[in-house]
């Protein structure tokens, strides 16, 4: 679910069923998301990307100061009203409630520190590596909209260092992360999921790379939080550098539908061998919540 939509929802519980404040509110979001970004008053081009709540508090002083103001960049021949009724800063105002009531539900929690943007790029300065405070928030906006990011660029523009980077400074140990390249021979999803063994109807094969292995420890993670939601799930990340070394409908075509469709991944249909331990590996597999998968081309 985009920002956005979490906002507009968040404003329909606050407003009355008929009320046209939110829709009043959203519009303002967008001529301001425009004016702010031409007026370079923002990195981003929408508002909805801004989690930075010193910069959202003193764009939202400057609004009070300007927004009746027919000379300034606010002003609208086509929406005079939004500026005179005081309907821009109110804007800034709920946007503002809205992420701190965003960041309260997730920090409820007093020993999971709340989660700042500001920190990792410090992280990766003093790692030596410089992202621009746009390009990390744009990449961790995507993880959070939905859980699959593709990062493109030249190579060496350092892809693969930014999900890399993230993954580790985020994960408790190396067990959440696993790195993978994608091999120019990989014809189906063998290399990923692994197959039955062919030549012992009771064994499982699981591929030497890990990844079956951290989809695993993902959905334990998570299937212990269903059970008990206090406790919080980690997040797994699976990185798969250069995907576009072959061809992805044919390695990832069970990822990319139960993406979609919320359906399992089928994975086996071995039976119990009577004397004989059970294998690991579960006959089917839905992806958790809780994992992220990031692929550079």
């Amino acid at each position: 679910m985009t920002n956005k939509r979490k906002f507009e929802l968040w404003l329909k519980e606050k407003h009355s069923e008929n009320s046209g404040a939110p829709s009043s509110y959203l519009r303002c979001m967008d001529i301001l998301s425009e004016s702010f970004y031409s007026n370079k008053k923002i990195d981003n081009e929408s508002l909805y990307e801004v989690f930075d709540f010193n910069l959202l508090k003193s764009l939202h002083e400057e609004t009070l100061r300007i927004q009746k103001d027919k000379n300034s960049y606010l002003y609208r021949k086509d929406a005079p009203g939004y500026g005179d009724n005081n309907f821009y800063s109110a804007t800034i105002k709920n946007y503002i409630e809205f992420l701190q009531s965003a960041n309260d539900t997730l920090t409820t929690d007093k020993n999971i520190p709340p989660f700042k943007i500001e920190s990792f790029q410090k992280t990766t300065k003093q790692a030596g590596l410089i992202f621009s405070h746009q390009l990390i928030q744009r990449f961790i906006a995507s993880l959070c909209t939905k859980p699959f990011v593709i990062c493109s660029g030249l190579s060496g523009s350092g892809k693969t260092k930014l999900a890399q980077a993230f993954a580790q400074w985020i994960s408790a140990d190396k067990l959440q992360y696993e790195i993978v390249p994608v091999g120019a021979d990989w014809t189906n999803r063998e290399p990923l999921l692994g197959y039955p063994n062919a030549l012992d109807k009771g064994d499982y094969v699981s591929p030497e790379n890990g990844v079956l292995d951290l989809l695993i420890r993902a959905r334990n993670e998570y299937d212990n939080y269903l059970v008990d939601q206090n406790h919080i799930p980690k997040p797994y990340f699976l990185i798969l550098d250069e995907m576009n070394l072959s061809h992805v409908e044919r390695y990832f075509a069970d990822f990319l539908s139960t993406m979609e469709s919320g359906d399992s991944i089928a994975l086996h249909k071995i039976k119990p061998i009577p004397g004989q331990a059970l294998i690991n590996v579960p006959q089917s597999l839905e992806l958790p919540r809780n994992l992220f998968i990031i692929g550079t081309v």
